[in-house]
């Protein structure tokens, strides 16, 4: 995606006009000067931490000129990078504004001041939680694990931390109402106070519960709602109290003759993009050790000290609780992207939900970037220091079933393409990433070259499917690149991506970089799998080294039919046809059983030997010997075996008496493999022949094969005329 700089794209409205003119734009950087005449992910990426890299050492200056340049290029209704951009820079100069008002000169009311937060119906709410499947992925999981938990209890108390109105329990309601042995009573205890974060309810958590009775009553399930907390003990994360102070609202509501929790009664905690708005590290200090206790490990010790049968934890896998604000923006900008991409796939820019959806994530940033302390209250931790927390905090980790799986496959099915869901040890996790498989099945390599570079964490799956993907659309120069990246990035790479490397040293048939991965291979202690040991014959092959596939053939304690099929091709692609009928022999001894490759192998190899006897022996025997009936690809090799050995006539009686369907598949196949085409002395009945074959698919692709002026016969293809 490019940009020019003098587009008439909207950029963001500034009161003081001259911070992104005059001076500041003709004393740019270099490095930055780079930047302004392209508009992707990573330059954009590139100016957002050159200004953070200013504002942390306090270079006013240059954060001004960077500012300026992101101006240029930001937009609220561009493509995602755009539109993505003009959120880090309202942040940016947030920030600014709030450091250095005097020297900023800006109008903050009109940039800095928080927007009106919108209030939704429930209707709205619900095409809200809709528009992207984070909210319905965390709830088909969790719902799916509370359900298997609950099992054989006839009371369930459910105490929900959520920020999305309750949405979740209508379909939780559902299933229980199917349930074999009748469903239980169910109640649900929510707290009066939530963080002030979109989505906002234009109702009263009164008025929700009221509606959730209505439809258990409907569905014939026995149903309790209640609100717990004083109204005017009002929870507010982003005071600049000390943490222990909010706490003690919470806390004291936290016990049992408060919540009125009863023994024989299952008790759910239920946690709903809800931990992230409490403080990381600010707390306690406990009396007995003087050790400070962060809010977060409080709140569970306390939910702890209740006995839940379960407590079910959903939120957004980003670290975005680092104290370096290059760090925040480097996650931040990777991993928010993703929303503004998504919508971008089935949302016209002026969609009004789209707007107001993108609003929110902005108003995200802003708090993200702009704010520090306890104001800063988007503190999201990687899921993997989380489950770490959890552990520590005395929780052992509930495995999702398969059925839990299939539910959430099926709902992300159901979604616009590109979500995807993989399994991380006691995690399920949503993912974007597999778009970039998405992108590389379909060779749309660019795409996924864009997504895969906007990546701010790439796990080995990631690299693997890259690299492959470069690999089979036959750019394998970059899939070699893209594999040193991976090592200086410190990817250790598995079978698997060794395995794609490979392949891409034998579509090159670079021999330096064949060493080069065989000598990394050694370095690593790799193990010579089937797989990777036969990857490597087929790849010394076509570098040119039969001898050293030869040898690494040979070292294999494992072969199996693919393993034979690849040396005996080895031998057939250098003329070794006396070898490759040895290795035949060899491997029958062995009692490995040839399958259809491993014929057509050494039928190649018999033709590329001259061995026109020993081709038409097994051609003959193979299906009364090995019980493999020939097919297109042994055809077309004995045709051209009889070929090359002038034996015209035959090749022509073998092509007439195949089936009408084989003769199609023979002329898609052999025109590829056979250039003495262009030589024969081709009569009508021949010609004829050919054109039954279905060659139109193939006139032109092979016409410069089979047109060649100068031939020994003097006969050629010029009159063929495929209609």
């Amino acid at each position: 995606m490019k940009a020019e700089l003098g587009r008439n794209t909207p950029g963001i409205p500034l009161q003081n006009h001259s911070l992104f003119s005059g001076p500041q734009s003709s004393i740019l950087s270099g490095a930055l000067k780079g930047c302004l005449g392209s508009l992707d992910g990573a330059c954009i990426e590139k100016l957002l931490l050159h200004c953070a890299s200013a504002l942390e050492n306090n270079d006013v200056t240059l954060a001004q000129q960077v500012m300026w340049v992101l101006n240029n290029v930001a937009s609220p209704v561009g493509d995602p990078n755009q539109r993505l951009a003009w959120w880090f820079l309202r942040a940016l100069i947030s920030r600014v504004g709030s450091l250095c008002p005097t020297s900023m000169n800006l109008n903050r009311s009109s940039i800095t001041s928080p927007a009106q937060r919108r209030l939704m119906t429930v209707t709205e709410l619900a095409g809200y939680v809709d528009l992207i499947p984070w909210h319905r992925f965390g709830f088909c999981a969790s719902n799916s694990a509370i359900s298997k938990a609950i099992q054989g209890y006839n009371k369930v108390h459910i105490i929900d931390f959520s920020v999305t109105h309750c949405m979740q329990w209508p379909t939780l309601i559902d299933a229980l109402a199917k349930r074999s042995e009748g469903p239980p009573s169910v109640r649900i205890s929510v707290p009066s106070w939530r963080p002030q974060v979109p989505p906002l309810l234009n109702v009263t958590s009164e008025e929700v519960g009221q509606r959730l009775g209505n439809f258990a009553k409907f569905k014939d399930v026995p149903f309790e709602f209640h609100v717990f907390g004083e109204e005017d003990q009002t929870l507010s994360f982003s005071s600049s109290s000390p943490c222990n102070s909010h706490f003690d609202l919470l806390l004291n509501q936290l016990n049992p003759s408060m919540l009125n929790l009863k023994e024989d009664e299952a008790l759910v905690i239920n946690c709903q993009n809800w931990i992230r708005y409490l403080p990381m590290n600010e707390g306690s200090v406990l009396p007995d050790s003087h050790e400070i206790i962060s809010c977060r490990d409080i709140f569970f010790d306390t939910i702890k000290g209740l006995n839940p049968c379960i407590i079910t934890v959903v939120d957004e896998d980003s670290d975005l609780g680092a104290l370096s604000l290059t760090s925040r923006i480097t996650t931040c900008f990777n991993y928010l992207w993703i929303p503004f991409d998504a919508l971008e796939t089935f949302l016209s820019k002026d969609n009004t939900q789209r707007i107001e959806y993108e609003a929110d994530i902005g108003h995200k940033i802003e708090n993200i970037i702009a704010f520090e302390g306890t104001q800063r209250i988007e503190r999201l931790e990687s899921g993997i220091k989380f489950s770490q927390r959890m552990q520590n905090n005395g929780f052992s980790s509930v495995p999702f079933g398969e059925d839990t799986i299939s539910e959430v496959k099926f709902l992300l099915d159901e979604h616009a393409s590109g979500w995807g869901m993989k399994k991380e040890d006691d995690m399920l996790v949503l993912t974007w990433k597999a778009l970039v498989d998405m992108y590389a099945k379909c060779k749309a390599l660019e795409d996924a070259k864009t997504l895969f570079d906007r990546m701010a964490d790439r796990d080995l799956v990631t690299w693997t499917v890259m690299i492959g993907a470069h690999t089979e659309c036959v750019t394998a120069n970059e899939a070699i690149e893209l594999f040193e990246r991976m090592l200086e990035e410190g990817v250790s790479p598995d079978n698997v991506a060794v395995v794609n490397i490979v392949n891409a040293c034998a579509k090159l048939g670079a021999m330096h970089k064949a060493r080069l991965v065989h000598d990394y291979i050694l370095s690593k202690k790799l193990s010579f799998s089937v797989v990777l040991g036969t990857t490597m014959i087929d790849m010394y092959a076509k570098c040119g080294s039969v001898d050293e596939a030869r040898r690494i053939f040979d070292q294999m304690r494992v072969k199996n039919a693919v393993t034979w099929s690849a040396m005996i091709a080895a031998c057939g692609y250098h003329g070794r046809g006396k070898e490759a009928l040895e290795l035949f022999s060899m491997m029958l001894s062995t009692g490995v059983q040839p399958n259809s490759i491993t014929l057509v192998s050494l039928l190649y190899s018999c033709s590329h030997s001259g061995m026109v006897e020993d081709g038409l022996k097994l051609f003959s025997s193979m299906h009364q010997d090995f019980g493999v009936s020939p097919d297109v690809k042994h055809i077309t090799c004995m045709v051209d075996l009889l070929g090359r050995a002038g034996k015209l006539d035959e090749a022509l009686n073998l092509i007439e008496n195949m089936s009408i369907k084989r003769m199609k598949g023979f002329g898609e196949l052999s025109l590829g493999h056979v250039e003495y085409m262009a030589m024969l002395n081709l009569q009508k009945r021949q010609l004829d022949l050919f054109l039954n074959c279905n060659l139109k698919t193939l006139a032109t692709t092979y016409y410069s094969l089979i047109y060649t002026p100068e031939q020994a016969s003097g006969k050629m293809f010029l009159g063929l005329e495929v209609t």
